[in-house]
């Protein structure tokens, strides 16, 4: 009978994430066998490869969990904040996540090849439920009708955005927090999208 493991799946993750994230995709593994508190050997038993442990350090979930704010739908507060509360933790989010598929694609893996591995890649169910938030929001006479999926686009690409920037731009200035940030476009953003003579 084999010694229990000591370590979990979830743990040499963790390290190993932060081990790419920090060294780039050339990182030796016996580095981060070494961090995580494992052999070498015992590391690829667990994983297989390096390409494989690296994909499964850095892919973002199937399910974002930033669309725990829409899954229940369009409450009563005001849209724009409900909005600034989807797009400050689609802003958290977006900010792990960056430099993640970043490093990937510096790997030489291929978007489309981390996609692939989903029965719906994330990006795509991020999209369907934002899409439907909007949708009943438009319903319900919340905002004026548009196309609901470019409204979902646009808002994800404009949180996305700035993160990008704020990643590849380190001289970039920054002069508002995530939140105010976040305020501002969903501010603007209401201003087409509210009905007329609409205080919501």
């Amino acid at each position: 009978m084999g010694r229990p493991r000591t370590k979990s799946d979830d743990e040499i993750l963790e390290t190993a994430r932060s081990c790419f994230l920090e060294f780039g995709p050339g990182v030796p593994t016996q580095r981060i066998a070494e961090e995580v508190g494992l052999s070498q050997p015992a590391l690829f038993r667990r994983f297989g490869s390096k390409q494989e442990l690296m994909l499964q350090a850095l892919m973002p979930p199937a399910e974002p969990p930033w669309l725990e704010t829409v899954r229940s739908g369009v409450d009563d507060r005001p849209i724009v904040d409900q909005l600034v509360e989807v797009g400050v933790a689609a802003s958290r989010y977006f900010g792990q996540m960056t430099p993640a598929m970043m490093m990937l694609r510096a790997s030489g893996i291929e978007p489309r090849a981390i996609l692939e591995r989903y029965d719906v890649p994330p990006p795509v169910t991020a999209i369907r439920m934002l899409t439907a938030w909007f949708s009943q929001a438009m319903e319900e006479g919340r905002i004026r009708r548009l196309d609901a999926q470019e409204v979902a686009i646009g808002f994800i690409g404009t949180v996305h955005g700035r993160c990008f920037l704020q990643h590849i731009g380190a001289g970039l200035p920054v002069f508002n927090s995530v939140e105010d940030s976040i305020r501002i476009h969903c501010d603007a953003l209401c201003l087409g999208l509210l009905p007329e003579e609409s205080s919501q």
